[in-house]
């Protein structure tokens, strides 16, 4: 009974956060890429502000993505993280024993008391758990805007009046047209 309710709430969700936003296909999935690329990064305290500059930047589409930075969170952490963490360390070279890994990120108190710890307890461990999360990063991120843009195409073809809506919001820019040359601006005899 509640797993229907799960994932009827989940549906509605996705129609309404993602596939109906009156935005650009490209804007959307570009917004949940950079996510879902963000929060592969354990730059746990600071997604959100690295989220909001890098959309500002590639001018996606802010408020789609940010449910999806909190895939980083004490719940996800090891299925995340420590798989780059290995990966760092292969990647690394390093061979002696892995310290207790999921030791450091064991976390508790509050949003400023976990990014504390978290920063303190896995300082040993972040060279290879950056390295192998920011060669992660980009594919996930790679992967979500491919699914996301396919889904978003796939729902405007079939509700075209949505398509409509979002052009009319962000039109296709035009190129400006050029100058008229000089010899196209003295009339000939």
């Amino acid at each position: 009974m509640a797993g229907g309710f799960l994932k009827e709430w989940g549906a509605r969700q996705l129609k309404f956060r993602i596939l109906h936003v009156e935005d650009s296909t490209h804007r959307i999935a570009l917004a949940i890429g950079l996510a879902v690329a963000v929060a592969w990064t354990p730059a746990i305290g600071f997604h959100l502000l690295i989220y909001l500059l890098l959309t500002w930047l590639c001018r996606a589409n802010m408020l789609v993505g940010i449910p999806f930075i909190l895939l980083s969170n004490p719940l996800t952490l090891i299925p995340v993280y420590y798989p780059n963490y290995l990966l760092g360390r292969w990647m690394l070279g390093i061979t002696d024993p892995p310290g207790n890994f999921l030791q450091a990120i064991r976390l508790g108190g509050g949003f400023l008391r976990t990014v504390q710890v978290w920063w303190s307890a896995t300082g040993p461990y972040m060279a290879p758990l950056w390295a192998g999360s920011l060669v992660m990063c980009v594919p996930m991120g790679l992967l979500a805007y491919g699914l996301v843009f396919r889904a978003v195409r796939r729902y405007k073809v079939r509700h075209p009046e949505l398509a409509a809506e979002a052009q009319q919001m962000h039109p296709v820019e035009q190129a400006e047209p050029e100058p008229p040359t000089e010899a196209e601006e003295t009339p000939s005899p």
